[in-house]
């Protein structure tokens, strides 16, 4: 996954007021109305210092959540082994909601090899290695070899 170089526009020049939003606090009105506050806080806290500093140095005090873009140019081995690792349900949620985007566009385009592109507990189970599930005591109690890649759904 360290091996997937990315170039990221210029931010200053593609700036906006664009965020993560948990799905977890997505799900309840009272969390998503405190978490859009303190991301606007945050913004506005952003702005008024970009104003008197500048972007660069102002840059700092964006949020973790504020949105970048990235483009990927990767060999498909290096991708293969970044899918894998972070389409385990154990990964951080915004990474494996992205790679799983990733991979669903590639099934989509029919990139030969795609359908291969599974958590590493499927890639086990399909070569009869045990246990199945690599992460020991971390196991997410889903048994994601046996599900579909399109039934893939994490709720943390």
């Amino acid at each position: 996954h360290r091996r997937s170089p990315a170039v990221r526009p210029a931010l200053e020049t593609i700036y906006a007021r664009r965020h993560y939003v948990p799905p977890i606090v997505a799900k309840n009105p009272e969390a998503l109305a405190i978490y859009e506050r303190a991301i606007a806080a945050s913004y506005d806290f952003f702005e008024a210092q970009r104003d008197s500093i500048g972007f660069s140095e102002a840059a700092y005090a964006l949020t973790n959540a504020h949105e970048i873009e990235l483009v990927e140019r990767d060999e498909f081995t290096s991708f293969h082994h970044k899918a894998q690792m972070r389409l385990c349900y154990n990964a951080q949620e915004e990474i494996f909601d992205i790679v799983y985007e990733q991979v669903k566009q590639l099934r989509a385009m029919k990139v030969p090899g795609s359908e291969e592109l599974l958590p590493p507990c499927a890639t086990r189970f399909a070569m009869k290695i045990r246990p199945t599930c690599p992460e020991g005591d971390h196991f997410c109690g889903i048994k994601v070899w046996k599900l579909d890649f399109e039934e893939y759904k994490r709720e943390i």
